[in-house]
C-alpha cells in the first residue's frame, strides 16, 4: 500500500504561508472516485449537536461491517454510522457541500465529520480528519487515481505493506514523538 497525505496548509513551513483546498469540480472527482472504488462510508456524529443530512443519511445506514482494518473512535461525544455507498449518497455528498474540508461541525458548518470510505474488502481507501485538515488516500499498487484527480499537493507517507493504521500512526509519530517508528 501507498499512503498520501493533503494538508490544507503548508503548516511545516513558516514562511509563505499557503492554505489548499480540493474543492469545485476536484471535489466532485475526489468524491465520484471514492464512491466508484469502495463500498462503505463513515462519518462521525457529533450526539451533542443538531447535525444536518443526518436524517437523509439514514435510508443508507447500515451495521458496522466486521471486517473494517481500521475505524474511526466511537466515544460520549461522537457516533460513528456506517452508510452504503450508491450512486444516491454520491450525488447527496456532491450537492451537499463544494468542498472536503466543509465536512465537520464547526466554523460556520454544521455536517457530520470525517467522512471514510472503505473497499469491499474493508481496507480504508480515503480517511481523513478534518478539523486538523488531513486528508488521506491509502491506495494499492494497481490503484492510480492522480489520472482521475489532481496530484498537488497529495505527499507519500508510506511506501510499504504496512497497514493504513500503522501508516498513520507512523506519520503522527514523526511530526509529534520526533521520528519513525
Amino acid at each position: 500500500m501507498k499512503t498520501y497525505i493533503f494538508r490544507d496548509c503548508n503548516f511545516m513551513t513558516y514562511d509563505d504561508y499557503e492554505e489548499y483546498d480540493i474543492c469545485g469540480e476536484e471535489y466532485k472527482k475526489l468524491i465520484s472516485l471514492c464512491c466508484e472504488m469502495c463500498s462503505t462510508l463513515a462519518f462521525a456524529i457529533d450526539k451533542k449537536c443538531e447535525i444536518n443530512l443526518v436524517d437523509k443519511l439514514e435510508s443508507f445506514r447500515i451495521p458496522a461491517p466486521n471486517n473494517l482494518e481500521y475505524t474511526l473512535n466511537e466515544d460520549e461525544r461522537w457516533d460513528i454510522r456506517y452508510y452504503q455507498v450508491c450512486p444516491e449518497i454520491k450525488d447527496l455528498l456532491i450537492n451537499s457541500a463544494d468542498s472536503i474540508y466543509q465536512w465537520l461541525n464547526g466554523w460556520g458548518f454544521n455536517n457530520p465529520e470525517d467522512p471514510t470510505f472503505y473497499r469491499e474488502d474493508g481496507s480504508v481507501f480515503f480517511s481523513s480528519v478534518i478539523h486538523d485538515g488531513e486528508l488521506f488516500l491509502n491506495l494499492t499498487e494497481d490503484e492510480n487515481v492522480f489520472d482521475t484527480i489532481s496530484s498537488n499537493n497529495w505527499e507519500l507517507i508510506q511506501s510499504s505493506g504496512n497497514s493504513f493504521e500503522k501508516a498513520l500512526s507512523n506519520y503522527y509519530f514523526s511530526i509529534y514523538g520526533g521520528g519513525i517508528i
